[in-house]
């Protein structure tokens, strides 16, 4: 019996084991709880903190809207209605001082929100932040969104979970009819780190040189670019940036020349201006000398993909007003309207393979921010492409492909000796990729498809530069499967040359040699009083033009000239059509007005006429003879 009780008695504790296992106990928890306390009642600050943070982005973002849209001012007259007058910056402070009523709060209480339709101040908060809040039941706090009247920007935002409201204790308008519970003070000398953590009072300030907030910077990033050398010479390129905070970074993009690694330009773009349209932004040249010029720009906002076009074709107008250009006016002209990469001179001028970087930066100069919210982005490059013509184009200018119509048109800008290769296998004017810039009004630039206008007839093809329709051998091997190189649907009519103009054509004069060139159903239409040649190919030749072949059902040539000219137009044309080395296959030039017709009828054996009423039709069927017309 006694050993049964002995065995028993093991099993228990003692009244002294309990009690030193409560007191330790007790001191763990003295030890642990407050530590507990004091981490939940930090994260809830650190919580408040990026609420503040995020309601004053939301808050900005929606005042931008009201300003850019004209309603600042009816927003203003209800801010100072319903809002109340911070009236607690010191005085002795200059820079506080430029503050002296200005400043006003709007205010949201806790649970006001929840409460259902918000009136007064309220109303205007609810109204700044309920677009871009997702979790609505964030404004269920103790809100003040404090406004400079005078700028139209969020100066600062306040947010509390643990208060019933906020109140400025030196405004008495300010202070609720019943003090009872917890309201804070958010006089400016309130405003300090220890004070709002010990109330959990998150804030956000333009300023920010008292905001405890520890955040880190989110790191820009070019996601993606593109060098496109297509009917524009296009820039590509999408960031992380959003769409709301655009205004708060600017974009640098540097252009070098791929031989030397050589800068050639840099294109300083705020954030602000990436949206479609011609945008004027800062660009220092190859000489260092920094201007404002003008660029076609769009925006994706789905993609976040901005597209700068550094070249671009013109209209036959736009061309012609830039070569007349005066001294004085040229600079100033090609900076706003001019969207020839060859207007920043130096090693632009003339064809040159290139590349670019691109990098985002935080802008200090933003409204609202110190660039505090965004690290610098790396900067990241891109393909290389050739400014003016296409990406296998030599150096020496030995061959210049030709891809694009905007190739073509291109070629404008060589004085030298050159070889142009029409290197693409289709090229339709018709197309949706085809892009003609000029000017509207106000001088701001236009953009126009190749099927709303003429393509801008070529000065000159000079005696010492050759156009090669096949684009070289290995094209003219691989032409016996496919067919051959082609232009297709070239329009040309009053839109593709000057009022003064003598001549219209692809070419308005050939002085060099165009072989192997095939126009497929080109549109020709003119009617003029000045004009003294007209052809697809060019209005006059004295160069050399061998195998050219200008067919297709649709193809026409009209032109209308006045009989005062029509015997010398009509001479050129005879003369051109029975000596130089072209192809015309049912191709018809109709409605020349002449007045000599027994020239025509001298002359009838490379052509076949018709003469009724005054009108010449020809029906053009040439010989392939050598010629210098």
């Amino acid at each position: 019996m006694t050993q049964q009780r002995k065995k028993c008695g093991k099993g228990g504790f003692t009244l002294v084991e309990l009690v030193v296992t409560l007191v330790i106990l007790s001191i763990l928890f003295a030890i642990a709880v407050p530590s507990l306390l004091g981490y939940i009642h930090l994260s809830q600050f650190r919580k408040n903190e990026s609420y503040a943070k995020t309601m004053y982005l939301s808050a900005e973002s929606e005042l931008t809207y009201l300003r850019t849209g004209g309603e600042w001012e009816s927003f203003c007259s209800k801010v100072k209605k319903e809002g109340v007058l911070n009236q607690s910056f010191d005085e002795s402070d200059e820079d506080r001082k430029k503050l002296v009523g200005r400043i006003y709060g709007i205010r949201l209480d806790a649970g006001e929100y929840a409460e259902g339709e918000l009136s007064g101040d309220g109303a205007l908060v609810g109204a700044l932040l309920s677009q871009d809040t997702y979790d609505k039941s964030v404004l269920n706090a103790a809100i003040c969104i404090e406004i400079d009247v005078e700028s139209g920007q969020v100066y600062s935002v306040f947010y509390g979970t643990n208060c019933k409201g906020l109140y400025y204790g030196s405004n008495e308008d300010s202070k609720p009819a019943d003090m009872s519970g917890s309201w804070l003070d958010i006089d400016y000398s309130k405003r300090d780190r220890d004070t709002r953590r010990e109330e959990r009072l998150g804030y956000y300030s333009v300023q920010d040189a008292v905001n405890a907030v520890s955040l880190d910077a989110t790191k820009l990033k070019i996601t993606s670019i593109n060098l496109v050398n297509g009917e524009t010479l296009s820039l590509n390129w999408s960031s992380n940036v959003k769409d709301q905070d655009l205004d708060k970074v600017y974009y640098e993009v540097k252009l070098y020349s791929s031989e030397d690694k050589a800068q050639l330009l840099s294109i300083n773009i705020p954030g602000r201006n990436l949206k479609t349209g011609s945008q004027s932004v800062a660009v220092t040249t190859e000489d260092n000398a920094t201007k404002d010029y003008t660029f076609p720009v769009e925006y994706d906002r789905t993609n976040k993909r901005a597209t700068l076009v550094l070249d671009g074709m013109m209209n036959a107008k736009l061309y012609d007003r830039l070569d007349k250009l005066s001294a004085d006016n040229e600079a100033a002209f090609r900076q706003s309207s001019d969207t020839s990469i060859t207007r920043f001179g130096g090693k632009l001028e003339n064809p040159l393979n290139v590349y670019a970087a691109v990098q985002v930066f935080p802008d200090p100069n933003a409204e609202n921010t110190g660039g505090e919210e965004y690290q610098k982005s790396d900067a990241i490059e891109s393909n290389k492409a050739n400014t003016l013509f296409g990406d296998g184009t030599r150096s020496d200018n030995g061959r210049c492909e030709i891809e694009t119509f905007r190739h073509l048109s291109n070629i404008r800008y060589m004085n030298t000796a050159a070889v142009f290769a029409v290197t693409a296998r289709s090229l339709d004017w018709t197309s949706d990729s085809v892009k003609v810039y000029g000017t509207a009004a106000r001088g701001a630039l236009s953009v126009s498809a190749g099927k709303d206008i003429g393509f801008p007839s070529i000065p000159a093809l000079r005696s010492n530069q050759k156009l090669d329709g096949t684009g070289g051998l290995l094209n003219r091997i691989a032409g016996v499967f496919t067919g051959g190189n082609v232009i297709s649907n070239l329009k040309l009519d009053e839109t593709s040359i000057a009022d003064d103009a003598e001549y219209l054509g692809l070419f308005r004069k050939n002085a060099g040699t165009i072989y192997n060139l095939r126009l497929l159903n080109p549109q020709v239409e003119i009617a003029s009083g000045k004009l003294k040649g007209v052809g697809a190919v060019c209005g006059y030749s004295n160069g050399s033009l061998k195998g050219d072949n200008v067919d297709g059902t649709q193809a026409r040539v009209e032109a209308a000239l006045t009989s005062a000219q029509a015997q010398g137009a009509v001479t050129q044309w005879l003369n051109f059509l029975d000596e130089v080395e072209h192809r015309y296959k049912g191709l018809r030039v109709t409605n020349f007005s002449i007045a000599d017709y027994d020239y025509v009828a001298n002359n009838t054996q490379a052509v076949s006429t018709n003469l009724i009423t005054g009108t010449l039709e020809i029906y053009m069927c040439v010989s392939d003879k050598e010629a210098d017309a």
